[in-house]
């Protein structure tokens, strides 16, 4: 048997202690090494200070329901404006199709006056008073409501008989028709309304308290007339803004990023963004924004908080301004990068560094479709890579994605899912 020696001993001792704590070391490292991982929690769109085409603000200066755009105005403005020109569009339709709907008997009857109950069944008591009392409210402001066939003074001594009582408002802020439970103001305005114009409002409750059927007929047969116009204006501008927000527009994506790991990791400012269908890729640049955030404030309404300092930012340009100045000097916060301590996630917004341009159009599209995938790739400053799996987002349901969900309900054999078809 081989005796050694104590040198050899000793050196033996040395390189197992080292050999040990070495590898011990890179075990530990390995095992205590960051863990990151990303996935896109939510899509949507945003944007700064946009610079309207020739056709909106040519087709916004037509549209009797809103002010006219500036040439620069901030994104939600024009977000709004949408919406409200579509929403009253709608109203629009649907009362004109119930007026109309209404006139085909209504002007066939040859009484001078409707009955209580017929005056209650009009379209402007029964269904429509805020869009027809609006669109009578405006033409009267704007000097633009045809004279009715029933003057005040005829209306007043022809037709004594009072079916629903009318009262003069407070502070002449019109006249209130009671109907029962309800009521309806003719509304004036002492400030827009001249003599004339507070007359006439006076006589279109009149008619109505009193049923005077050639004026009510006439109300109601003007509206007609003239809201296809308006709706046709209406339309046009819904469509002009939604072109000039479909490019102008930035893709806004909210991401979680966990490390299970145990050690902290810090990613670079920017990401790769990519939306996907079939074989359709559209890339993005991706960029956090900081937001001046009060302590309570929790980081889910981190979009909330950046639309909101967006629109201080631009609040000089909605008030008219027709150029858009740069500030020079960057403020602090900007594209910064991102830490996550181990043990913890943390959410965070991004936006694209620029407008979606051409791709717009084409993410919208598969974006209703309710067929959109898009995934991010963060990078550490390392250099690692961090891809999140893709995640399909939509305005709806699609058709594969229901028929999953219902699969997979139907295989547990607790859910009866039948309501889903319908």
């Amino acid at each position: 048997m081989r005796q050694f020696s104590l040198k050899e001993v000793f050196v033996t001792a040395v390189v197992t202690l080292f050999v040990a704590g070495f590898g011990g070391a890179v075990i530990n490292g390995y095992v205590a090494r960051a863990k990151p991982t990303i996935s896109v929690t939510s899509l949507g769109f945003a944007g700064k200070v946009i610079k309207i085409s020739d056709a909106v603000k040519e087709a916004s200066a037509e549209d009797v329901w809103g002010d006219s755009l500036e040439r620069f105005v901030d994104f939600e403005t024009l977000v709004a404006r949408e919406k409200k020109a579509n929403g009253v569009a709608l109203r629009l339709e649907t009362a004109k199709k119930d007026v109309d709907k209404w006139l085909g008997p209504a002007s066939l009857n040859k009484q001078k006056a409707f009955d209580k109950n017929s005056l209650r069944e009009t379209p402007y008591l029964r269904g429509h008073p805020v869009t027809i009392g609006s669109h009578i409210y405006g033409n009267l402001r704007r000097r633009q409501f045809s004279d009715l066939p029933v003057p005040l003074e005829r209306v007043m001594t022809e037709f004594p008989d009072i079916l629903w009582p009318l009262e003069q408002a407070k502070g002449r802020a019109g006249w209130r028709l009671h109907l029962g439970r309800s009521s309806i103001l003719f509304k004036t305005n002492d400030s827009d309304f001249s003599q004339q114009e507070y007359e006439q409002q006076r006589l279109i409750a009149e008619s109505f308290a009193r049923g005077v059927a050639d004026n009510i007929v006439h109300i109601h047969k003007t509206f007609s007339d003239s809201v296809a116009t308006e709706i046709l204006k209406l339309r046009k501008l819904r469509d002009v803004i939604r072109n000039n927000l479909a490019t102008k527009a930035q893709l806004a994506v909210t991401v979680s990023i966990s490390n299970t790991g145990g050690t902290p990791i810090v990613l670079e400012p920017y990401l790769a963004g990519e939306g996907t269908l079939g074989e359709e890729r559209l890339p993005f640049i991706l960029t956090r924004i900081m937001t001046r955030q009060k302590p309570a404030v929790p980081p889910t309404n981190e979009v909330s908080n950046l639309l909101q300092q967006l629109q201080t930012q631009s609040r000089q340009n909605r008030r008219g301004d027709k150029f858009l100045v740069e500030e020079y000097l960057p403020r602090p916060g900007t594209s910064p990068y991102i830490a996550v301590r181990p043990g913890t996630a943390t959410e965070v917004t991004l936006t694209s560094l620029k407008p979606m341009s051409e791709r717009g159009p084409k993410l919208l599209k598969i974006f209703e479709a309710g067929v959109l995938q898009f995934r991010v790739v963060a990078q550490s400053l390392d250099g690692a890579a961090i891809a999140s799996e893709p995640s399909t987002f939509g305005r709806g349901l699609s058709a594969d994605r229901k028929e999953r969900l219902e699969e997979l309900a139907n295989s547990t054999g607790s859910l009866s899912w039948n309501w889903w078809r319908n």
